[in-house]
């Protein structure tokens, strides 16, 4: 066939020619080819007729490294110098003969229903949707910049997945898949929208942050700050009337953060907490108390290391995605249930997989000494008490943080809170809302226990709640005041007993709860 006149009309930009005089130069089409850095040269669209050329493609040339780095074009005739690129941002294409006006279509791979229609000069990717595929929807970071060969933390939560399907600790078969490019904001992600429909995975993470959209050195930080909500709230609602399940990464730090940064990234972090999604609390996994890098898990100001993005893993719940798949609803705060440990009972549990920050809470009430909880470490124990007249502290191999003030003796409901940065090196200890005394330590915790099993006394508790990443005093307060911090919450147990006897876990996870019994 030859381009037909309507071609020329519907803009494909380079043909300004008559295509129906003689000797214009104008190609006969004869093949359409897909060329590009994920398929295998000779790859052929077959003619359906009409200009149209459709056929099932598989695009699955190994490629390592980054997601910009995986495109196709399409050639006529096979002739690279008679290429069809997209025109940015549409599904339109452009014809360059030997030109430079469009550009490639990135896609990762796969196998597709690729079509080329030259009547309308528009390409399009069609494939089923992959219930088990998470798409990482980000910038740099969520690239894996600052891990060797890119391979960071949404590559490392992928081989996790992957891991526990394989074993059987997994319910579904999920797995990652990187559409992140380095510098973007959260304009860039709604200008490029298409690269994740192209991507047809049923589930989305988004990572990006303040740093990206101009929070440092911002003369209006208020502007910034609100640009980055309102276009993060666009795209989680465009992702929804899609069909996708969109789940985000809330801001960490960076490298050049001032106190005004640190108080922003904070308070979107608050925000985000609240919004109606599941979230991922990576600050308190890498966070220096000032909105910095931890020491040693830095790479250049903008990006983590390898651990840097191994801390930033160990804050993603490993069974979130099988919790959502299986229908369990995000949680809400419930204060008014409780239950009295009692002669030596104690409620135990064990966070999932490789454990490092954590945040353990729990609502008490006593009036009588003894443990609150008590955590197993690879050289010992670490522990929270409260003594005869209420004070609080908690010990560890590393030391003992103390309150030095009587503050559960009162017989009233408190929470003891137990902060752990596994990559700053520090514990906290809060009471209510108030810090009680840090430890210097470094610790990965095994089985937990709330309650004292060497004990008679009575301890009421009313929420039992744990957290795969650092809550900062302001989250700390925040919890105490009411608010539901659902960002890297694996555990929320609001003392309601189920039909089986366990103890409810509201969290977005498949843990579980133990009441253990010394009678």
């Amino acid at each position: 066939m030859r381009l037909a006149h309507t071609l020329i009309l519907t803009g494909l930009l380079s043909l300004s020619l008559n295509a129906t005089a003689q000797g214009t130069g104008l190609p006969q089409v004869s093949s359409v080819e897909i060329k590009g850095s994920v398929v295998a040269d000779g790859t052929t669209l077959p003619y359906c007729g009409n200009g149209l050329w459709r056929g099932e493609v598989s695009l699955d040339v190994p490629k390592e490294g980054q997601y910009i780095g995986r495109y196709v074009y399409f050639t006529i005739n096979g002739n690279d110098s008679l290429t069809l690129r997209r025109k940015p941002r549409t599904d339109s294409l452009v014809y360059e003969p030997g030109g430079k006006k469009g550009e490639n279509i990135r896609v990762n791979n796969g196998t597709y229903t690729v079509t080329v229609d030259l009547n309308s000069s528009t390409f399009r990717f069609d494939a089923p949707v992959d219930p088990w595929r998470i798409s990482v929807f980000g910038s740099s970071v969520a690239n894996g910049q600052g891990a060797p060969g890119f391979k960071g933390y949404a590559y490392n939560y992928g081989n996790l997945l992957r891991k526990r399907s394989h074993e059987g600790a997994a319910r579904h078969p999920f797995y990652t898949s990187g559409v992140s490019i380095g510098g973007n904001t959260t304009r860039h992600l709604l200008n490029r929208y298409d690269d994740l429909l192209r991507d047809f995975g049923r589930y989305v993470v988004f990572g990006l942050s303040l740093g990206n959209e101009g929070i440092h050195g911002a003369e209006n930080p208020e502007e910034i700050f609100n640009q980055f909500r309102d276009n993060m709230l666009t795209l989680i609602a465009k992702v929804r009337a899609d069909g996708k399940i969109p789940v985000i990464v809330n801001n960490y730090t960076r490298g050049d953060y001032d106190a005004s940064d640190y108080a922003c990234v904070k308070q979107m972090n608050l925000l985000i907490h609240q919004w109606d999604l599941p979230s991922v609390n990576v600050l308190g996994a890498i966070d220096d108390g000032t909105g910095k890098w931890a020491e040693n898990y830095i790479e250049d100001v903008a990006h983590p290391n390898l651990d840097g993005h191994m801390e930033f893993l160990y804050a993603f719940v490993p069974s979130l995605f099988d919790a959502i798949e299986d229908g369990k609803a995000l949680p809400t705060r419930e204060t008014g249930h409780s239950l009295t440990l009692e002669d030596g009972q104690c409620l135990a549990f064990k966070g999932e997989e490789t454990v490092h920050p954590f945040t353990l809470s729990a609502r008490v009430k006593t009036n009588e000494g003894g443990r609150l909880f008590t955590i197993s470490l690879a050289d010992g124990e670490g522990y929270v008490s409260v003594s005869g007249d209420g004070s609080v502290s908690y010990s560890s191999p590393a030391g003992t943080a103390a309150s030095g003030v009587a503050v559960l003796s009162d017989d009233e409901w408190h929470d003891v809170t137990l902060s752990h940065y596994h990559a700053l090196g520090k514990t906290y200890l809060y009471v209510d809302d108030r810090l009680a005394g840090t430890v210097d330590e470094r610790i990965a915790p095994g089985e937990i226990r709330i309650g004292d099993a060497g004990s008679k006394n009575p301890l009421n508790v009313s929420e039992v709640a744990f957290w795969r990443s650092g809550l900062n005093a302001e989250e700390v307060a925040a919890w105490h005041n009411g608010a539901m911090l659902k960002s890297s919450l694996e555990i929320y147990a609001p003392m309601q007993q189920e039909a089986d006897g366990t103890i409810a876990n509201r969290a977005q996870s498949l843990n579980s709860l133990t009441l253990l019994s010394n009678r």
